[in-house]
């Protein structure tokens, strides 16, 4: 049975080719190192700390970021002095009503994201290849995703419940209302069990994670395995060329 974290993590894949990262709100940056557990990232160094040293690309924010897993969410908006049908939130506030149908469900929602990118990745898979402790299953962020306000929630059960009250209104045209500046959200009620990050400041909420994997003829003559994107699948065969693939998780 899939995780509902593993089903974040998928869902967020599918829609951005970024890894999610877990916990949302977890600090990483360019060149921390760490192994996947399952689908989770766990950091346990960086580039530096190892001596290999590297230039940063840094993006300018753009276009917000939203998603869900689709039908299996409802999220519905209420604006301050509005009644929502069902809901306990008070008349004279502003929130939001989310309902999860499935374990796994989730809402996604970054202001302002920014990608940064590691400037020359042929320079860094040159100085992997060539490092004496560098293991074949350690991953490295070679790109991220930093966001100016971000809201996650996960359900972690079937047919989960959320209701959010806002101190500040919600700008029904905004793409990310949940994830605003200043909204003061808060919790108000909640059925089954949900995983809820409000608005956070200053987080890394996707991950492009990369580790040194062979190519087809390096696998067949057991040579040294050359820099890859990390997939979310299986190790029991090698990567197609480019040695710089797409992650591809597993279904």
């Amino acid at each position: 049975m899939t995780e509902p974290v593993d089903a974040y993590i998928k869902g967020i894949h599918k829609k951005f080719r970024f890894y999610a990262n877990w916990l949302p709100n977890a600090p990483r940056a360019l060149g921390d190192v760490g192994t996947l557990n399952g689908k989770k990232f766990e950091r346990f160094t960086t580039l530096a700390a190892l001596g290999v040293t590297f230039e940063t690309r840094k993006g300018d924010p753009g276009q917000d970021y939203a998603h869900t897993s689709g039908s299996s969410v409802d999220l519905r908006i209420k604006l301050g002095g509005e009644a929502l049908p069902g809901s306990t939130l008070e008349v004279g506030k502003a929130g939001a009503s989310v309902s999860f149908a499935s374990s796994g469900a989730f809402v996604f929602q970054a202001s302002a994201p920014a990608q940064d990118e590691i400037e020359d990745q042929l320079a860094l898979e040159k100085a992997l290849l060539e490092h004496p402790k560098w293991k074949p299953e350690w991953c490295v962020i070679t790109r991220l995703v930093r966001a100016e306000r971000l809201t996650v929630l996960v359900s972690e059960s079937s047919n989960a419940e959320v209701e959010i009250e806002a101190e500040a209104n919600l700008k029904v045209s905004s793409v990310v209302p949940l994830a605003e500046a200043e909204l003061g959200l808060v919790v108000k009620r909640q059925k089954g069990q949900v995983t809820s990050l409000l608005s956070a400041v200053g987080t890394t909420p996707l991950l492009g994670l990369s580790r040194m994997r062979q190519s087809w003829v390096d696998w067949l003559l057991s040579r040294d395995p050359h820099l890859g994107r990390a997939g979310l699948d299986d190790d029991a065969a090698p990567p197609k060329e480019p040695l710089l693939e797409d992650v591809q998780p597993e279904e």
